[in-house]
């Protein structure tokens, strides 16, 4: 992919569409981890925005100093097996987050939800990655568009509802808001490792890489800061929906809500891409026939997990995951720091030895010194 000189609006727009999953979209996800705790929701979800940028770019810059993987070495089994565990339990929820759009959406049974969701990501990504990653260019805007829509219309004509503070049973596994950020970071970057790492070593240059980091990172905290206000709005109905932003896109007219449910599917089949590609390269799979088959026996075990209900894995898997991915991330950011200060170093090692008398000495006449 080296080749292929990936520009900072593609790295955007593939950024954006692996975090952009059933559980952001839905508004299932920022309704428990920001919209719960009212005002201080709001400084988490600011410092979730700027981490969520800050961790693509790592993770882009490993991959560009040491290629697609970009593990550190001394964490890299950690890595891999928790990466490998979470990712599966991304897929789950995914899986179940098209049970329950199709169901509610348009009164498909469950499974059926179930079942499009898992065949068409098994399909896609036994088939390749490649042309998924230029499908972003087109879903991703589609999706945020329709998402900004809905969340404005929303808070244009919905009514006011007051926001309990900690609802009860709400907000046990995270605590706080500033716990409550810091997973949403962890456990959103997990799926987006699988994707933003291969683009990491395809773009054209650092500054692409910081671009489309940040590009991607600002539009998500943007569409955030709209769903989780309007959520905020008429939270007496959201609290009860398993998807909603659908709901409250239905409420102010059901063609809005069609359109928000056709956006949502969208962006739950491009995560689920990310999650199950990002599994299948933990756990070592190539590209054989074995592997192919590998991936529909995957989606099928998501298929049976999703039973347990979308709102239900969303409050277990996704902090559970973000712990895990708090663990991976420091490793990480532990690791290229201590590069960092190597180079350092052996930077100034070499100018120090570059300055001794010795070195002078046995320069040939007329070369010029380290101070010329």
């Amino acid at each position: 992919m080296r080749g292929d000189r990936v520009t900072a609006f593609p790295i955007a727009a593939a950024f954006a569409g692996t975090v952009m999953g059933a559980g952001f979209a839905s508004g299932q996800e920022l309704m428990q981890f920001f919209v719960v705790y009212a005002s201080r929701g709001y400084w988490g979800l600011a410092l979730a925005a700027a981490l969520t940028s800050a961790a693509g770019i790592l993770i882009m810059f490993r991959a560009r100093r040491g290629g697609a993987e970009a593990a550190p070495r001394r964490a890299a089994r950690l890595m891999n097996g928790a990466m490998a565990l979470f990712l599966f339990g991304l897929l789950v929820v995914m899986t179940a987050g098209g049970e329950e759009l199709l169901h509610l959406g348009w009164d498909a049974p469950p499974l059926l939800g179930g079942l499009l969701t898992a065949g068409l990501t098994a399909v896609t990504v036994a088939g390749g990655m490649e042309r998924i990653l230029k499908s972003f260019r087109v879903v991703v805007p589609v999706m945020m568009s329709a998402a900004a829509a809905a969340g404005i219309a929303v808070l244009i004509w919905g009514e006011w509802d007051a926001i309990p503070v900690h609802p009860s049973g709400w907000g046990s596994w995270t605590g706080s808001w500033l716990t409550a950020s810091l997973l949403y970071v962890s456990y959103n970057m997990l799926a987006a490792t699988a994707v933003l790492s291969p683009l990491g070593v395809a773009a054209r240059g650092p500054r692409d890489v910081a671009a489309g980091a940040a590009l991607g990172g600002g539009g998500l905290g943007l569409l955030a800061l709209i769903l989780c206000t309007a959520i905020a709005r008429r939270f007496g109905l959201a609290e009860h929906h398993p998807l909603p932003m659908v709901a409250l896109s239905h409420e102010v007219h059901p063609l809005l809500g069609h359109i928000y449910a056709v956006a949502l599917f969208i962006s739950i089949y491009t995560t689920a891409v990310g999650c199950l590609t990002g599994f299948m390269d933990r756990i070592g799979a190539d590209r054989s026939t074995n592997s192919r088959m590998m991936v529909f026996a995957v989606c099928a075990l998501a298929l049976l997990g999703s039973r347990i209900g979308f709102a239900r894995l969303v409050s277990r898997v996704y902090p559970i995951s973000g712990i895990a991915g708090a663990v991976v991330f420091i490793a990480m950011a532990a690791d290229s720091a201590r590069q960092a200060v190597r180079r350092l170093i052996g930077r100034a090692r070499e100018s120090s030895r570059s300055l001794t008398p010795s070195a002078r000495s046995n320069r040939a006449p007329g070369s010029p010194s380290a101070w010329d």
